[in-house]
């Protein structure tokens, strides 16, 4: 049996099974797909999505592409290396703390450690990522981790990496929460958010957001460690991660004037503004 094919049904299909599932250009095909279709789900029609990717792609600064297409390849699982650099018994010492590490050599070495994370990474690659995000110090021949987390902010491609893989994850939630309810178990996905925040306490706020935020991920980490160590031979495994964000949206200067204009309570007119009504 035969169908006529539909563009747009066509052009909406999860990514092929056949490419590459670590390659850049699956995982872009794969963000792009999945983004349009939580546009076209709300009601856009796939001629103002066209438009807009064209407007978007003529404001991107034309070297940006050409100095990331030479940038360093991405770490996904550098962050992986210290979770068992401050989990994993053979890499702590008596107290708990994580060992100082020479670069290469047996185990415990640092070598070591990103082979047991991943045979393909390379321990070099992955040590100036480290020290480019400050995340480790070098102190002699060896080096210690600064925290157990990776701040791949000011990074570059790196940064640029996880943030494509972050994004990705965000719209396979999205997607997959779309699904039936009595068929599809809910993925976490809860947005805790306030229509009037004041802009004073921003800087108080994220403060306490990290604090909290960074427990709340070292203990999942922690959790998902817990995990990987009671793994039996030869059974299957998933990609698992759990992200934490804020956001805020701009306030045009009248619409913030209007939120901040008061109404009169009741009862309190003065006469001088009761003669005015009359």
């Amino acid at each position: 049996m035969t169908r006529r094919p539909n563009p747009t049904r066509d052009s909406l299909r999860q990514p092929k099974g056949e490419r590459p599932h670590d390659s850049l250009d699956a995982i872009v095909d794969e963000a792009m797909e999945r983004f349009v279709r939580v546009l076209i789900r709300r009601g856009v029609a796939q001629g103002t999505i066209r438009r807009a990717f064209l407007r978007a792609c003529l404001h991107v600064p034309k070297d940006a592409a050409e100095h990331n297409r030479r940038a360093s390849a991405e770490l996904i699982d550098v962050g992986h290396v210290l979770t068992l650099w401050f989990g994993d018994p053979f890499y702590v010492d008596a107290r708990g703390d994580p060992l100082p590490l020479p670069l290469r050599g047996p185990a415990p070495s640092l070598a070591s450690l990103v082979q047991h994370v991943d045979p393909t990474l390379n321990v070099t690659q992955v040590l100036k990522c480290l020290l480019r995000a400050d995340a480790v110090r070098r102190r002699g021949s060896r080096y210690s981790p600064r925290s157990r987390a990776v701040a791949f902010r000011g990074t570059g491609a790196p940064l640029h990496a996880r943030n494509l893989r972050a994004l990705l994850g965000l719209l396979r939630n999205i997607e997959h929460n779309l699904g039936p309810k009595d068929k599809v178990p809910a993925w976490f996905e809860y947005v805790a958010e306030n229509p009037r925040f004041p802009v004073s306490a921003r800087e108080a706020f994220d403060v306490a957001l990290r604090e909290d935020a960074m427990t709340f991920l070292r203990n999942q980490d922690s959790r998902m460690l817990n995990h990987e160590r009671k793994l039996k031979p030869g059974e299957s495994t998933v990609r698992m991660g759990v992200g934490v964000f804020r956001f805020e949206e701009e306030v045009l200067p009248h619409a913030a004037a209007t939120r901040r204009t008061r109404r009169p309570r009741s009862g309190s007119n003065s006469k001088k503004e009761r003669r005015r009504r009359r």
